[in-house]
């Protein structure tokens, strides 16, 4: 059976932890229009690539924010995965719907662009 998630607890959490009490505050750490929050909480549409990348910031654990099971935080030993390969990533790819997919490869080609932009800085400076 696939595991649902749904927006109400996972967005509690993350309101829970962050100390937010209301859908504005979230949506704006979200980098999200009141609107678009609002229409995705109705659709009860998790935006999982904004909720990652949030997590990432606050060091909080991604698994923990979708099931509420296990350590609120990230530890070195998550953060850092050195067993991480390409069969690895296609599993977790393959158990996300198309829109989940979307939504990381959107997140991986923004991380990408950072990447470019830093190297240019670097780049830069040395001149």
């Amino acid at each position: 059976m696939k595991d649902e998630f749904y927006f109400d607890d996972v967005i509690g959490r993350l309101k829970n932890v962050l100390n937010i009490n209301n859908d504005y505050k979230i949506a704006e750490r979200l980098n999200m229009k009141p609107t678009t929050f609002n229409g995705r909480k109705k659709a009860n549409s998790l935006p999982f690539a904004d909720i990652l990348r949030l997590a990432n910031s606050e060091n909080l654990d991604f698994n923990w924010l979708l099931t509420g099971k296990g350590n609120m935080f990230r530890t070195m030993s998550v953060t850092i995965d050195r067993e991480l390969d390409s069969e690895k990533i296609m599993s977790m790819l393959e158990s996300l719907n198309e829109d989940q997919k979307l939504e990381v490869f959107s997140v991986i080609k923004e991380k990408m662009r950072m990447n470019e932009l830093e190297n240019l800085m670097k780049e830069l400076l040395k001149k």
